[in-house]
């Protein structure tokens, strides 16, 4: 198994990555589900809260006077497939990913710098029953973006015991990012099945990539991570490491999003036919049944060109297709994302991004 640009360990063998094999950062900033959790920090003796360390602290208290000097507002991008779960005393944020119901994320945020990032990196190693590393090797451990900022990357295999040293789990893997400083410290970790893990891989990054303030501007944290694009009048933002590539027509935009998917942006005139008939066929070609009414109706509307879009899911065995359809009597828009099933799902949080993000040049 290829590692995340971390640490992964085999039957006890450690193997370091090389920063070069880290692959570019996920983009994770969408307007559709997105959550806000209030939730207590610990105060300490610092001139600088915790609060303040990781731009959560909030004009507008959500806990009685008298629970806490202050409660932060986090907000996040809950990646597609992932459920939330109620927050618990250690647990900031705490998720559930899809139908798998032993794997779980959770974020932590602790006063101080929680013990530093070499006693949780091997703790956190003990736990998957692998051996600890000496400093220059956590030195050496790569690094992913966790609240905007470089925090430490840990990925690892081997069997999972869990904090308690309970009942083993074997093919678990673990993906941890360690933000430690004096001033505040947050660990972000998610365990479960190896193949689980690998799947939502670029998931996990993605969400500790969108972790924030409650008051941070979307705009000012998409532009950090994408680039301008033109075609056909509209002045588009994609992922910096989505590839344009040449268009096939009619589509005014071809972007090479992986080596699997690609997105494409068509303008026509008129109606093109209108958005249902358009769908049908996105469904036809992967082999799926036309909507009925009750279907076509249901379809949930996203922001795009300052008025909603449709948006289509649909996937069958094999292949994938999410599209943003705004069709009108003077010229009709599709966005459109394609690639096989298991694929699709990874790349959502920045096509949404995309469609929200798409203006007249």
């Amino acid at each position: 198994m290829r590692s995340l640009s971390g640490v992964v360990v085999f039957a006890g063998t450690v193997v370091f990555a090389s920063c070069a094999d880290r692959g570019p950062d996920v983009p994770a900033r969408v307007v559709a589900r997105s959550s806000v959790v209030a939730s207590l920090i610990p105060t300490h003796s610092s001139a600088k809260s915790v609060e303040e360390r990781f731009g959560l602290a909030s004009d507008t208290p959500t806990h009685d006077a008298g629970v806490g000097e202050a409660a932060a507002m986090l907000r996040w991008d809950l990646p597609h497939g992932w459920i939330e779960r109620s927050p618990s005393a250690m647990r900031v944020a705490n998720f559930g990913v899809g139908a798998s119901e032993d794997a779980e994320c959770y974020l932590t945020i602790l006063a101080g710098d929680g013990g530093g990032v070499g006693a949780n990196v091997n703790r956190w190693l003990a736990q998957m029953q692998q051996p600890a590393l000496v400093a220059a090797q956590i030195d050496a451990l790569p690094r992913a973006k966790l609240f905007h900022r470089d925090a430490v990357l840990l990925d690892v295999e081997g069997t999972f015991t869990g904090m308690s040293g309970g009942s083993a789990q074997a093919g678990r893997r673990l993906l941890g990012m360690l933000l430690v400083d004096p001033d505040g410290s947050a660990f972000l970790k998610f365990v479960g099945p190896a193949d689980v893990v690998a799947r939502e891989k670029e998931a996990f990054r993605a969400l500790a990539a969108s972790f924030r303030s409650a008051n941070d501007r979307r705009e000012d944290q998409a532009s950090s991570a994408t680039r301008l694009e033109r075609a056909a009048g509209l002045l588009v933002r994609v992922p910096d490491s989505w590839m344009r590539v040449p268009e096939k027509p009619p589509r005014a935009l071809d972007l090479r999003v992986d080596a699997e998917v690609e997105c494409s942006i068509t303008v026509l005139a008129g109606t093109a036919g209108g958005a249902r008939a358009n769908i049908d066929r996105w469904r036809g070609q992967i082999g799926l049944e036309p909507l009925d009414d009750a279907q076509f109706a249901g379809l949930e509307v996203v922001p795009m060109l300052g008025n909603g879009a449709l948006l289509v899911e649909a996937s069958s065995s094999e292949s994938g297709v999410l599209a943003a359809v705004s069709a009108g009597t003077e010229r009709s828009i599709f966005v459109k994302l394609t690639g096989p099933t298991g694929l699709i799902g990874r790349h959502r949080a920045a096509f949404l991004d995309l469609c929200r993000t798409l203006v007249e040049d």
